[in-house]
């Protein structure tokens, strides 16, 4: 999904800086024209073979020379200028879109200030302020709001997922039950890195994963992000 939007980001960079994309053709289509063609070529099959074989973005390469797509995450600009089944179809995002949007167009119009809620993660008074504030927003509840903080800076919140809970209990023997057995966990565990639960945490399940794919992490080609998680382990691990 993550790096669906990121390709989906170049693509849009290009077309506003009037550098477009690029078709095996040599011609230059617009947005419109390069989803409108993959709809009908694949009926919204946006694998990144395809990608590769239907067109190629000059934006981010210094030399202009034709590269696969890559991108940053989109702006709320460019979100908030996308419909939300372009949005849903491109980037596989499910009902998440209409969310995505709503919250990009509140940035856009200035109904949400990114820099506020920046400076209050910083101030540990408001910090838990912060996370109610972006529960408020439809579509965000504890576990996005917990990772924009972290992402922001405050590493006191762990977000707490299948993954936390599997972690907990592969790493520290913790039995496997429900969210709420799993926060009593996550405070016996972490507590004692304060205020850098998250950062303990993490680097945990890096290190874990390292172990289990027998590579670094830092070294983990963009193809192979999706073996880092559980679901991928118990499905492609063999059994004792």
């Amino acid at each position: 999904m993550s790096r669906a939007l990121c390709e989906l980001q170049a693509q849009l960079y290009s077309v506003n800086h009037n550098d477009g994309l690029v078709a095996q053709d040599g011609r230059q289509l617009t947005i419109a024209e390069f989803f409108r063609k993959r709809k009908r070529e694949s009926r919204n099959d946006f694998s990144e073979k395809t990608l590769k074989t239907t067109c190629t973005s000059k934006a981010n390469t210094p030399t202009g020379n034709k590269s696969k797509l890559e991108g940053n995450f989109p702006t709320s600009k460019e979100l908030a200028s996308l419909s939300e089944n372009m949005l849903r179809s491109r980037c596989n995002v499910g009902y998440r879109a209409k969310y995505i949007i709503g919250v990009a167009e509140m940035v856009e119009k200035g109904r949400l200030k990114l820099e506020e809620i920046e400076n209050e993660v910083f101030d540990i008074t408001l910090s838990k302020k912060v996370i109610q504030k972006l529960q408020k927003l439809k579509g965000i509840g504890q576990f996005a709001s917990k990772n924009i903080v972290m992402c922001l800076g405050d590493y006191r919140h762990i977000p707490i997922d299948s993954e936390t809970i599997n972690h907990l209990c592969l790493v520290h023997g913790k039995k496997k039950g429900k969210e709420g057995s799993a926060r009593k966990d996550v405070k016996e565990v972490y507590d004692k890195y304060a205020p850098y639960q998250c950062l303990a945490y993490w680097f945990e399940h890096c290190e874990f994963y390292e172990k289990q794919l027998d590579e670094e992490m830092s070294k983990l080609s963009p193809s192979s992000y999706h073996k880092v998680s559980s679901s991928y382990l118990s499905k492609n691990t063999p059994q004792n």
